[in-house]
């Protein structure tokens, strides 16, 4: 059966389909484009300069690349392992395939990759958040939290992404209060949705905290 909210957005939460804004769905109802035609790789170059200036800051040292897949873990990793084909020396794309790895239970395979990452771009503090995320999960409480301490925090500005990892390294090492904290910071600083923190395991251990409770009503 057909369910009809009224008055009330609509606002989807499970892996797809996903809430679309009606600039969206506008486009959406535009002819097809083909993968091959002139039109799609000047939608592919405005789609990368667009996602590059996201960082400005990192323009001239990273590339957006485009990969497509499912959703799945396993799918996600290889997709990763072809990307990193294509631009060997991206410590970004070393990263996420580390965070993935963390994500689907491969903790060693994580480790040996944020390492890579750290040799290239060791002072970035986006790497440096998923290698106090990795130290946190592995066991290594002391070394997660002089990264998040020392090498993260001073640098994350007003990036509300970046609080939003902060905030997952303290929930792992159970500082609650600096967690909640640092979430604050993130929504302060305009952070979109972040519908994952609802079961985003790094954040267990928050679930029954009244503040985390509250930050999520205001996601």
């Amino acid at each position: 059966p057909r369910m009809i909210i009224r008055n009330s957005p609509l606002r989807l939460l499970n892996p797809g389909p996903v809430t679309l804004s009606p600039r969206v769905r506008q486009a959406l109802s535009g002819p097809d484009l083909c993968h091959r035609q002139p039109e799609f790789g000047e939608l592919q170059q405005a789609v990368r300069g667009a996602l590059a200036a996201v960082y400005p800051q990192a323009a001239h040292d990273y590339e957006a690349v485009l990969l497509t897949g499912s959703g799945r873990a396993k799918e996600a990793i290889d997709v990763l392992k072809r990307g990193l084909i294509l631009a060997p020396e991206s410590p970004m794309l070393r990263t996420v395939l580390s965070l993935t790895r963390l994500y689907a239970g491969e903790l060693p395979e994580a480790r040996a990759e944020i390492g890579k990452a750290l040799s290239s771009a060791g002072e970035d503090p986006f790497v440096r958040v998923i290698y106090a995320m990795i130290l946190a999960r592995s066991g290594d409480k002391d070394a997660a939290l002089g990264e998040v301490t020392l090498r993260v925090e001073p640098y994350a500005g007003n990036i509300a992404s970046l609080h939003v990892s902060i905030a997952a390294v303290y929930a792992l090492l159970g500082r609650n209060g600096t967690a909640v904290e640092s979430l604050e910071k993130a929504l302060s600083f305009g952070t979109i949705d972040y519908p994952w923190l609802s079961f985003d395991p790094n954040f267990d251990g928050l679930r029954q905290d009244p503040r985390f409770q509250d930050c999520m009503k205001r996601l």
